[in-house]
């Protein structure tokens, strides 16, 4: 008997320890969650296509230009938007607020309602734009795991990782990526083989390089008919690679 209250005493003691010396933002933090299902979503005055929101990479709807309302049955956190080719400039508005996105051409943007009360949001493309989903996300403290927040290629970098097919940073360069995260390494991935002609290979090397940590952007070739005389690739990431200033480590296959 006086083992068991010892335990339950330990037990107690243990969980208050827990509550006392865990920040109060860290045990109320509230997760996120898609509620694109419960929302309407309309292009025009019709409901968005079934490819835009069927949760596959593979599929896509194209538009020539579009205006995507969104209206929500509770408070909107957020819109997250998979593109199938790199967007245009974009904008994202509700309420008196009007955000320009698309700055850096990410094919995976997430962009924050930062009001309160939103239950209605639009998404304007003035030019063509080729969508594979739109997540809408409820308000809260913690994003799901699979949003994806990216960080643009800027400023300089401890490590560059020159891959040329989108797999090499993960099978060639295996635990390279991971390594210069869990070390706070700043590093930088730059692809230069152009993989534009499948609709899934460029969601799989960014959904690859997120899962290892690693959220700043990379460099990668914009435009599928660009050719030089470096093996076919385009001027965009080889421009990068020379114009950065020296850096600690450079790694290539």
């Amino acid at each position: 008997m006086k083992k068991t209250i010892c335990s339950l005493l330990s037990v107690f003691l243990l969980l208050d320890a827990f509550l006392i010396f865990t920040p109060a933002s860290a045990v109320n933090r509230t997760l996120c969650r898609d509620i694109t299902k419960v929302c309407r979503i309309t292009v025009g005055d019709k409901r968005i296509g079934y490819d835009a929101t069927d949760g596959k990479e593979n599929s896509y709807e194209r538009y020539k230009n579009a205006e995507i309302t969104v209206t929500s049955p509770e408070p909107i956190g957020g819109v997250y938007v998979v593109f199938d080719r790199i967007p245009p400039v974009w904008t994202l508005s509700y309420g008196d607020e009007k955000i320009n996105c698309g700055k850096y051409g990410f094919i995976h943007e997430y962009q924050s309602v930062d009001k309160d009360r939103v239950t209605s949001l639009t998404l304007r493309f003035d030019s063509a734009t080729s969508i594979s989903e739109i997540h809408v996300i409820s308000r809260g403290d913690r994003l799901p795991d699979f949003v994806q927040t990216w960080r643009p290629a800027e400023g300089p970098c401890d490590i560059m990782l020159l891959s040329c097919p989108s797999d090499d940073d993960q099978l060639f360069f295996a635990g390279s990526v991971p390594d210069a995260v869990n070390r706070g390494a700043e590093m930088q991935v730059c692809l230069f083989t152009n993989h534009w002609k499948t609709h899934t290979r460029m969601h799989e090397f960014l959904n690859g390089l997120w899962t290892c940590g690693l959220d700043r952007y990379p460099v990668m070739r914009l435009d599928p008919n660009a050719k030089t005389e470096a093996g076919g690739v385009s001027e965009s990431p080889l421009r990068y690679v020379l114009d950065q200033p020296p850096m600690k480590w450079a790694v290539w296959l």
